[in-house]
Parts: C-alpha cells; sequence; structure tokens
C-alpha cells in the first residue's frame, strides 16, 4: 500500500505539472543557452531547439521537479517537458519496475491509453519508457515518461505534445543527456 501511494503521488506531481501546477526547484540547477545543468546530479542535457523555461506554482511532494519548459508548436497547444528526481532509497526497486508502476498508475486515469512500455538507450544510458495519450475536451495529447538511475537518483522526463510523432522525436532528445561520471 506504502508504494502505491508513493507511485500515486509521482504521478500526481508529474501530471499536475503538465497542467502548470508545481514549481521547479531552480537551487540545484540551471538553464543556459538551451543547457540545463545540474551540479548536484552531475546532470548535462541540451533541450531540444525552442524549449523556453516556464515558472509554475504550486506544492512538490515527494519528487523534485527540476525543469519545466515550453515550446511554441503554431497551434494553441504547446508542447510540454518536465525534468524530476527522485531518491533510489524510498523504493526498493529499479527503473523499469518503477516506470512501469508509474504507467499502471495512469492508466487508472480517465482518457488514458497506454500506447508502449519499454526499455532505451540513448547516450549510453538505459531509460525505461512509457508511452501513452491522454484524452479531454480539448483533445489528445501524446506523452512520454522516460525514467534512468543515476547514483541515488531517479532521473525522469515527461515529453507531452499533441502528435505522436512529435513526441516520440522528443524522446530522442535524450541523447543529448550526459552524467558527470561518463
Amino acid at each position: 500500500m506504502r508504494l502505491l501511494r508513493q507511485c500515486f503521488c509521482a504521478l500526481l506531481i508529474l501530471t499536475g505539472s503538465l497542467l502548470g501546477q508545481i514549481r521547479p526547484n531552480k537551487v540545484d540547477g540551471k538553464l543556459v543557452r538551451g543547457t540545463y545543468e545540474n551540479s548536484v546530479i552531475g546532470l548535462s542535457y541540451h533541450l531540444p531547439d525552442g524549449f523556453f523555461e516556464v515558472a509554475e506554482d504550486g506544492n512538490l511532494g515527494p519528487a523534485r521537479l527540476l525543469l519545466v519548459a515550453d515550446r511554441h508548436t503554431g497551434t494553441a497547444i504547446k508542447e510540454r517537458l518536465l525534468l524530476a528526481v527522485d531518491q533510489r532509497k524510498n523504493y526498493k526497486y529499479g527503473s523499469s519496475v518503477y516506470t512501469s508502476r508509474f504507467a499502471h498508475s495512469v492508466a487508472q486515469q480517465n482518457g488514458v491509453n497506454i500506447i508502449r512500455e519499454g526499455e532505451e538507450q540513448f547516450g549510453g544510458h538505459r531509460f525505461s519508457i512509457v508511452q501513452y495519450s491522454q484524452s479531454d475536451s480539448g483533445g489528445v495529447l501524446y506523452k512520454t515518461f522516460a525514467c534512468t538511475e543515476t547514483g541515488e537518483q531517479f532521473v525522469m522526463w515527461v515529453f507531452a505534445s499533441s502528435s505522436r510523432e512529435r513526441a516520440a522525436i522528443l524522446l530522442t532528445s535524450l541523447e543529448n543527456v550526459s552524467f558527470k561520471k561518463d
């Protein structure tokens, strides 16, 4: 039950930030000329072209949201990128189970359809991936949750787009991730 509550809290945090309800923790890192750098976890990530950091307000919870960035698409719906970390010591499993539990929690929401779960390699790192769509009165959003492990952290990205193809392209930006140990 405790693990389910933790997964549910992580789900609320990550989903809430997609709706603009969470404030990033800017103390840990910064975005400079399109690259997010975080010396605490030793992370460097070059964002896809056109993304800009947005300020959000709200409550954090157990996971730490590090960055929220949007990109204009020429439509009313922007693409969104989230970057967050969670302490591995809070869980008794690795990133693939963490991601799977996230997927099954998300699937309980109305209008959510899991498209694919699996693992992929980007930039020499293994990522656990879940791709899903979420329908509501405004249309369909395609989202990808990607998680990897480094040191004592789960590092997570959420990509959201109104196009399944564009969401898949956003995922490939993980080729631009490096950790201090690399």
